[in-house]
C-alpha cells in the first residue's frame, strides 16, 4: 500500500475548507446552528402578546409595558391562560435571548405556530421597538 500524503485524494478535504467554511458562516447568520431566532424584520400583528420569560425577581426590577411574565421553565403549564389560540403572535424575550428560545422552542413543540424570539431585554428597551402607546 501506498501511504504518501501528496496524492489527490489527500489534498481533497484541504480543497474543501473554503467551501465548508462559507456554508458554516451563511448558517450562522441565518440563525440556523440554534444559537437564536432573534427575528430583527419582524411585523408586529395587532393583538400580539408579548412574554416576559425571566425570573420574577428580573421581572420585578424592569420590564416592556404590557408584558406578562412567564418563566420559560413554566411556560409549558402556564400559556394556556393567555391564549389558546396556536396562531396568535407571540413575542418572547429574557436578558439575552437564550431563554427566549428556549421557550419558543417549547411553544413550537406544543403547536404554536406564531412566534418571536425578540431576544434581550435592554435591547429591546433601548431600541423601542416593542413600546405600546
Amino acid at each position: 500500500m501506498n501511504y504518501c500524503l501528496n496524492t489527490v485524494e489527500n489534498k481533497r478535504p484541504q480543497a474543501l475548507l473554503p467551501f465548508f467554511s462559507i456554508i458554516f458562516c451563511l448558517l450562522l447568520a441565518a440563525g440556523a446552528c440554534g444559537i437564536s431566532r432573534s427575528d430583527r424584520n419582524f411585523v408586529l400583528e395587532k393583538n400580539y402578546l408579548l412574554i416576559d420569560v425571566r425570573s420574577p425577581k428580573e421581572f420585578a426590577q424592569g420590564h416592556l409595558a404590557g408584558a406578562t411574565n412567564i418563566p420559560y421553565t413554566k411556560i409549558e403549564h402556564r400559556i394556556e391562560q393567555l391564549t389558546s389560540d396556536h396562531e396568535q403572535q407571540i413575542i418572547l424575550y429574557c436578558r439575552s435571548g437564550r431563554r427566549s428560545e428556549i421557550a419558543r422552542k417549547t411553544l413550537t413543540k406544543m403547536g404554536f405556530t406564531n412566534l418571536i424570539n425578540a431576544g434581550g431585554f435592554s435591547k429591546l428597551q433601548r431600541s423601542g421597538i416593542l413600546a405600546r402607546p
